[in-house]
């Protein structure tokens, strides 16, 4: 991006450019993934002490917070020490959550082709059960949409090896392309997943003690959906 800004309208829009991720951009989304797997895997993994409070400085701080700046600082580390090994890690961590969500997606799908399977029925209540009242507000849909807007984010970051790759005019398109359908194909997966698995009452209770994915695990895994 900075060197498409830099080439097209000067070296003073691609320094504001590359400004702003540094300062912004990049370390806003470094602090929202580190305190998003907390949140989720945190409790997964070390149960409900991450969501203790205590106060700090006249701040009040939760375990989760901590925990998420020191999951930050780590990764900082295994990057500075060269990106060869960060490389193996970064595949390791991003295959793994594919596999699984592929590997539940398939589970679900092949689930709903079954006659008289839970999961279809609760998908078909999840469609047929509509949400009375007012519709949601705009603001309220602007919100909804944060998180797909995270999903998708990074669809251009294949550009960033322009200068490191061979015929880069036919390698970037195909990557881009490939790239953007296999995360619209998980998406789809995911959310086929979740409105399978955890009834309409529960995604709209505002009460509920599990999240979402708990749900969704639960059901997959030996729970049952209410």
């Amino acid at each position: 991006d900075y060197a498409f800004l830099r080439n097209t309208y000067g070296p003073s829009w691609g320094f504001l450019y590359g400004y702003l991720c540094f300062t912004a951009t990049f370390t806003g989304s470094i602090a929202a993934a580190a305190t998003g797997v907390m949140h989720y895997q945190g409790r997964t993994l070390f149960g409900p002490v991450v969501a203790e409070q205590f106060s700090w400085m006249g701040l009040a701080v939760t375990v989760e917070q901590l925990a998420a700046v020191g999951l930050v600082l780590v990764f900082t580390t295994v990057n500075h020490f060269g990106t060869r090994k960060s490389l193996h890690l970064q595949k390791f961590i991003t295959a793994m959550p594919l596999l699984f969500l592929f590997g539940a997606g398939l589970m679900i799908v092949a689930s709903l082709l079954t006659d008289g399977n839970q999961a279809g029925s609760v998908l078909v209540r999840n469609f047929s059960d509509l949400p009375t009242g007012a519709p949601p507000s705009l603001s309220s849909m602007a919100m909804a949409m944060i998180p797909i807007f995270f999903t998708y984010s990074g669809w251009n970051a294949a550009l960033y090896l322009g200068e490191d790759i061979k015929q880069p005019e036919k390698i970037i398109p195909k990557a881009l392309t490939i790239g953007i359908s296999l995360v619209a194909v998980i998406y789809l997966l995911f959310c086929t997943v979740f409105l399978s698995t955890v009834p309409y009452s529960v995604l709209n209770d505002p009460k509920r003690t599990l999240d979402v994915a708990s749900h969704a695990w639960g059901f997959l895994f030996g729970g049952q959906a209410k």
